[in-house]
This record gives structure tokens, C-alpha cells and sequence, in this order.
């Protein structure tokens, strides 16, 4: 789990996966439930609760800070299980407060409730966890801990997740822009939040010559960024590798599809053999779309590879 890094950590746990699980076919199908736009999972949201614009899921848009959000995990619910330890959430600064297994119809399942401080309040998370040994889905519920009657709704609505097996849906119909990986002949491997992963092989982690794992992500947050420039620096500390900027190279102003942001690249400390490359561009409404690359250092066709991917990159 720890190769995953980059990739599983940035996106706050927001890989989503949307082909079939199989033998997952779980929850009694109901008239109240909701498909989710993009996959093949129908959950029975809380009354208030409505499609999201900014990511797979629901939320109320009365009350900040609530939702349900659609989450996956190219990787083995068994391996991601271990994750969701007391001691591993606490080095998120999280706090377990129950894991238990349930089952609904017979299949078994994770059932956790923990507790996270967030700019000053405490939110509330129930996650129900399933899968196989391929693929592991996460319905992430948030809510702030002091209203009581809305976490019991929401534990109530996780546990109606079902999941239709003959549905086949397209992983990146839900997306509001598209990519051409086929350029720099890497590969998709899933959607990931409000954007996508692709490496050389799809195998997690990448057993490619040159290492190439190649990330692009809208962010949920759709809040205007000031400044610009110091965000882009301040991502640096947040990937739990510790990545150092080229400084010979320095911030640089890029313009794409329209948009403005700054690119830069970097050396991983812990591995220095690994490059690192991360543009962020800044839409006039707010939030933004953020494009992550690893590589192998001294390997030009890979970077080259991923930048020119990154300048095929429309909105839709």
C-alpha cells in the first residue's frame, strides 16, 4: 500500500472504480434508491440528500460539510482494510471509534465510524467498505459530529448500497474534461475522484522500466485561491513522500485550455531516483484541476510522454 502513495493519499482516499463488482450484488433495490451518475452503485440517500456536481455521490446543499461520497481503490479490500486502524488513521489525524464487520445479504463488509478535525469542526465519517482482491469500494459518509440525528441517518443510508451487476457503465462519462493518454502510450486504469490515473502497464504499482504513475484531478473544493504561486509550493508538503522543487527550474506560468496556473517539478528525498512533475491550473469560478506525475530520473521519454499528454487536456 505504501507504493501507492502519491496516488492514494492526494485525493483523500477518492479513487473511484466503476466496472462491476462481481459477486458484489448486494441491498434490496428499492423505488427510493438513487443510481450514482457514472457507476453502477444505487444507494437510498437521506431526505435533503441530492445528486452532487462535485463529486460521485450526494450531499445536502443547505448543510456544509455533509455528504456522501462514492470512493475506490484499485487494490485489495483486504490490504486497504488494514488501513483503517486506530494507529494508521491516527497518522491522518484521525480517531477510530468503531470497525466492525456487518452483513447485508449475506455478504460481509467493513463497517466504520470515525471522527476527524477539520478547520475547526469535527466531522463525523461512516464508511462502508467492500470488494475483492482486485478492487475495493469505499461510500465515505461525512457529517459534523454534533448532529447526532444526521449521522444515524447517514450510517442507515450507507448500509443500502447496492450494487447492479448487469449495468455497464462508462467510468468517464462523469468527468467535465477529457485526455488523450494514447499520445504519451500510457494506459488507463481507473477514474479517480474527478479525474483519472494511467501508467505504462496497469499494474499498481508499476513494474514499468521508467516508473511512470501519471494523475490529473479536479478538486471537490470549488473555493477562489489567492495565491496562486504559494499554493502550488504548499502542495508539496501534502504527498506523503517528501518532494523538493527544483529550484534551477523554479514555478513556471503555463496557460492550458484557457486556463492559468504554474507548473513545476521536484526530486523525491526518501527515493532520489524518482522525478516528480505537478501542474495546477486555476479556473476564474475557483477550485482546480491538479496534473501529478512520478518517474524515473533521467529518463526524458517519460516526462516528455507525460507532457504531452497534460497539453491535450480540454473541458467539455
Amino acid at each position: 500500500m505504501k507504493k501507492l502513495g502519491i496516488i492514494f493519499f492526494t485525493l483523500l482516499l477518492s479513487i473511484f472504480w466503476y466496472s462491476s463488482l462481481i459477486g458484489q450484488s448486494f441491498g434490496v433495490l428499492t423505488p427510493a434508491h438513487q443510481q450514482v451518475p457514472g457507476t453502477n452503485i444505487f444507494i437510498n440517500p437521506p431526505s435533503g440528500f441530492a445528486p452532487s456536481s462535485n463529486f460521485k455521490g450526494f450531499q445536502d446543499y443547505s448543510k456544509p460539510g455533509t455528504a456522501i461520497m462514492i470512493n475506490s481503490l484499485p487494490a485489495p479490500m483486504s490490504q486497504v482494510a488494514k488501513g483503517f486502524t486506530a494507529e494508521m488513521l491516527a497518522t491522518r489525524a484521525m480517531t477510530l471509534i468503531q470497525k466492525t464487520v456487518i452483513s447485508i445479504n449475506g455478504i460481509d463488509q467493513y463497517f466504520v465510524q470515525l471522527e476527524q478535525e477539520a478547520n475547526g469542526i469535527v466531522f463525523s465519517k461512516t464508511i462502508l467498505l467492500f470488494g475483492d482482491e482486485n478492487k475495493t469500494v469505499i461510500i465515505n459518509g461525512i457529517c459534523p459530529k454534533d448532529s447526532t440525528r444526521l449521522i444515524k441517518e447517514i450510517a442507515t443510508s450507507v448500509r443500502t448500497t447496492h450494487v447492479k451487476e448487469d449495468i455497464d457503465s462508462d467510468p468517464r462519462a462523469a468527468l467535465d474534461f477529457t485526455l488523450d493518454e494514447k499520445v504519451g502510450n500510457l494506459q488507463f486504469i481507473s477514474v479517480l475522484g474527478n479525474g483519472m490515473l494511467f501508467n505504462r502497464d496497469k499494474k499498481m504499482p508499476t513494474e514499468s522500466p521508467d516508473r511512470v504513475n501519471f494523475i490529473v484531478d479536479r478538486s471537490y473544493n470549488q473555493e477562489v485561491i489567492s495565491d496562486q504561486q504559494a499554493f502550488c509550493k504548499r502542495r508539496l508538503s501534502s504527498y506523503p513522500d517528501p518532494f523538493v522543487m527544483d529550484t534551477n527550474y523554479g514555478l513556471k506560468a503555463v496557460k492550458l485550455d484557457g486556463l492559468s496556473g504554474y507548473e513545476l517539478y521536484g526530486t523525491n528525498s526518501n527515493k532520489p531516483e524518482e522525478a516528480f512533475y505537478q501542474l495546477i491550473l486555476f479556473p476564474s469560478k475557483g477550485g482546480y484541476y491538479i496534473f501529478l506525475g512520478t518517474f524515473k530520473k533521467g529518463i526524458a521519454q517519460a516526462k516528455q510522454d507525460i507532457l504531452k499528454v497534460v497539453a491535450t487536456f480540454k473541458r467539455k
